[in-house]
């Protein structure tokens, strides 16, 4: 291991004055809290002893390996001595702050290790002077503090020159008297120039059909093969296309790439593409996936086979995801056995909102006057669940109905009791408010 890290510890911790008066009354009003009153956890004569021997200074010896040293791991890096036997607790007390040299040490070590990985590479295929820039330090945005970044960074840099963190540059500065132990340069990719287009433009990659083809099939990572099935979707009416997208769907190693190309074939529409999507729901078994074929066929209206299957797997089906894909599937289509399979699945013993909610949001674009009836009639056979859910479903239904055709609501609401405040839009003269509270406890 490299020993790195130490030099800073001493410095911030132990160096001059470090306590003060103050600080021992401080520590032994916390340690009576924290320990009920025991006056055996916290040696406050002790340390008033050695504050008025001392003046805050901590009798103490410490001696290291020399930072940037390469040690075995069995080896003794740190030691530590007390240089007043008044006083021979103190050791203990200084141990657990210097421990975490454990940071710094590992970040050094691994930072080294890459080192020699990328040296032995640039002696054969590049030029060996340009290793310290090999691995720069973009760490300040990954870690748990301005001082993790601070101490990983300084550690870094006892291997590499390369870094963008100046909290370890000012570290090495401040504790190690460093002029500046490392570099960049005004590199421009998160800044924004050019707002109005004059030179920056897009440029698109053209591709033929047959290449998009072999990517789709022979690409190793799945994001190549991803973009192979959306580029593809653009070429409709293509039963070769259709095919390929089939055979993705059915046996790719990705789930993503599965479920991307079952959303090609929805795009793409066609009696063969349905064919496809349907086949391969008795093939797929992970529930993402299915939930993204399922959705795939609300795209296909008029298509009496798909409709079926969409209520099939609404009324019962193992996965969660493809019962509420299938719902909102089957609000697309807008069926003539939809808003009965909606009611069904309210009805249930045991109702999914996560399956429902979807799908009642789209029988609002409807202006159902029976949906927000069947909200508010509070109907006495529905589970807890259902009416613990029910109440912010209504909200949303009523605020769309009353965008839509305000004058309906009388209809509606009279004599009907909300357990919820009413909406903004529900709060105009022409609107009958429910009659059981007055109109202050409701808006």
């Amino acid at each position: 291991m490299q020993v790195a890290g130490l030099q800073y510890i001493v410095k911030a911790n132990f160096a001059g004055k470090v306590f003060t008066a103050e600080d021992v009354e401080e520590a032994r009003k916390f340690a009576d809290k924290h320990f009920s009153g025991n006056p055996k956890c916290f040696n406050y004569e002790g340390w008033k002893s050695l504050y008025a021997k001392y003046g805050g200074v901590l009798p103490l010896r410490i001696k290291a390996v020399k930072e940037g040293s390469l040690v075995g791991a069995q080896n003794a890096i740190i030691t530590i001595e007390n240089t007043d036997p008044e006083f021979y607790w103190l050791t203990n007390w200084a141990e657990t702050v210097l421990l975490q040299v454990w940071y710094p040490v590992t970040v050094a070590s691994l930072s080294r290790a890459i080192k020699q990985a990328v040296g032995e590479a640039l002696v054969r295929t590049g030029d060996p002077s340009l290793l310290p820039y090999k691995l720069h330090d973009f760490g300040f945005r990954g870690v748990s503090s301005r001082e993790s970044a601070a101490i990983g960074g300084a550690a870094h840099l006892f291997n590499f020159l390369g870094t963008d963190n100046l909290s370890a540059i000012e570290l090495l500065q401040q504790y190690y008297h460093a002029e500046m132990p490392g570099v960049s340069i005004p590199a421009s990719e998160h800044s924004l120039f050019d707002k109005g287009g004059h030179l920056l433009k897009s440029v698109e990659f053209h591709k033929e059909k047959k290449e998009w083809l072999y990517q789709l099939k022979s690409a190793t990572e799945l994001a190549d093969r991803a973009d192979a099935a959306v580029a593809l979707g653009a070429m409709k009416n293509d039963e070769e296309v259709v095919a390929a997208l089939g055979e993705t769907l059915r046996s790719d190693k990705a789930w993503g790439v599965r479920a991307t190309a079952a959303d090609t074939l929805g795009q793409m529409g066609g009696p063969s593409a349905s064919k496809l999507l349907l086949a391969s729901l008795d093939s797929s078994d992970k529930p993402w996936v299915r939930s993204r074929i399922v959705s795939a066929l609300g795209n296909f209206k008029d298509d009496t086979a798909v409709a079926e299957k969409l209520y099939a797997i609404a009324k019962q089906d193992d996965s969660y995801r493809a019962r509420a894909a299938a719902l909102q599937a089957l609000g697309r289509l807008k069926g003539p056995k939809t808003f009965a399979t909606l009611e069904a699945a309210v009805a249930a013993i045991r109702p999914t909102a996560s399956c429902v909610t979807p799908l009642f949001a789209r029988l609002v674009r409807w202006g159902m006057i029976k949906l927000c009836q069947f909200f508010c009639s509070g109907r006495p056979q529905a589970s807890p669940s259902t009416r613990a859910w029910r109440p912010s479903t209504a909200l949303r239904v009523c605020r769309r109905i009353t965008r839509t055709s305000r004058n309906r609501l009388p209809l509606i609401l009279p004599n009907r009791t909300f357990p919820f405040g009413c909406p903004r839009s529900m709060r105009s003269a022409d609107v009958a408010m429910p009659q059981q509270f007055p109109r202050s406890k409701l808006c």
